[in-house]
């Protein structure tokens, strides 16, 4: 069976690190869902979400969200207030612009994974904030090349779309 909400207790689950309610049929998240305070990892891909309340922002500790495959369509600025967010995957939703808090404050933030939404990379590389998230996404994947990390033949996933005009391989 699937859930379609949350019950209010949910923020009763102070000790919680980790959510995983992926496959559902959430259509919204329960407000108290920012009761979470030790919540680290918040998995909610492929549900019905439209959006995100602004109480997620009041978990403190968050260093994954994942809201792939929803119909969100855009962010909260609060989000920014996530400092310790490491991953945020909006992978396939209805996205045409991130605000800058989230590129100026999540100082955290290394992955920011956008494909499949209606933003472009100008629109991405253009927002305030975008170089400084670069430099540290730049420095992420120079510690790994260091270390003896291979990447695949197209390179580093940038976490947006990109129309690429290359020959087909013969």
């Amino acid at each position: 069976m699937r859930a379609k909400q949350l019950p209010d207790e949910i923020g009763s689950l102070v000790r919680l690190e980790k959510l995983s309610l992926n496959n559902n049929r959430l259509s919204e998240l329960n407000q108290n869902v920012g009761k979470l305070k030790a919540l680290q990892f918040l998995l909610l891909s492929n549900n019905k979400l439209q959006a995100l309340p602004n109480s997620v922002s009041d978990c403190s500790v968050l260093e994954e969200l994942d809201v792939s495959d929803n119909q969100i369509a855009s962010i909260p600025d609060e989000l920014g207030k996530l400092e310790k967010m490491k991953t945020l995957n909006l992978d396939r939703n209805l996205v045409s612009q991130v605000p800058s808090s989230v590129f100026l404050q999540c100082a955290a933030l290394q992955t920011l994974s956008l494909h499949g939404n209606p933003i472009t990379a100008d629109i991405v590389h253009e927002t305030k904030g975008f170089q400084e998230f670069e430099k540290r996404r730049q420095e992420k994947y120079t510690k790994g090349l260091l270390g003896g990390v291979v990447f695949g033949a197209s390179g580093l996933d940038e976490g947006i779309d990109r129309q690429l005009n290359r020959p087909a391989k013969q």
